[in-house]
């Protein structure tokens, strides 16, 4: 049996979607598909909205150790990056610089590693820049896609070098992210059913290597 930790913002929290998110459609298909082995007893949505690489830093190594059971298998699935691009128009830069992010991602890996955990990695998805950029409902802060897909190259080039694995979303929302987004940032339902649909395929397709890692 196996368990699956998921550290992430409010996208992964399920946020704007009645439905709870992508992560209860994950938890659901796992439920079902009697193909995928090992089979997976629980799956724990451990985000938080408005966390970023350095809030989420401070509570990994404690919240992972309460629920993992050795020798039993845990994968954690890290969901965040959104909240690291976004801008502070006062202070006229990223709310975690570039360097800091990269740092910390690096930090994360590995510390998850060190609990003997396979470790993967959600993309970030786009925004609808004409609300949020600045964001209607504050005005100090602002996401661009250009920030963001920096954000998200760190994250895919650090996955590379620590031979983890990393799931690219950045895709799933185009050509039109509007379409897709509740307030301009976070998922409706069919963005959240696009986000599932890319974590269902990592699943279907690689989760019977985890053990090789």
């Amino acid at each position: 049996m196996a368990s699956i930790l998921v550290f992430g913002d409010s996208i992964s929290y399920g946020i704007a979607d009645k439905e709870g998110g992508w992560v209860p459609k994950l938890r659901k298909f796992l439920e079902l598909d009697t193909d995928i082995k090992p089979n997976y007893d629980f799956i724990y949505n451990l985000s938080i909205p408005g966390d970023t690489s350095q809030t989420l830093l401070q509570r990994f190594t404690f919240e992972a150790m309460q629920r993992i059971d050795y020798p039993e298998e845990t994968i954690v699935l890290f969901a965040f990056g959104i909240n690291d691009s976004a801008y502070a128009n006062i202070a006229a830069k990223p709310l975690v610089p570039e360097n800091d992010f990269t740092d910390n991602v690096k930090d994360l890996v590995v510390k998850a590693k060190a609990l003997k955990v396979q470790v993967a990695f959600l993309g970030l998805t786009q925004v609808d820049e004409s609300r949020v950029n600045p964001c209607e409902w504050d005005k100090t802060v602002s996401y661009s896609n250009q920030l963001i897909s920096k954000y998200n190259a760190i994250i895919k080039k650090i996955c590379k070098e620590y031979d983890v694995y990393f799931i690219d979303i950045s895709d799933s929302f185009k050509p039109s992210p509007k379409l897709f987004l509740d307030d301009g940032l976070h998922p409706n339902s069919k963005g959240h059913d696009k986000i599932f649909d890319q974590v269902r395929q990592f699943f279907s397709k690689y989760v019977l290597v985890f053990k090789d890692k």
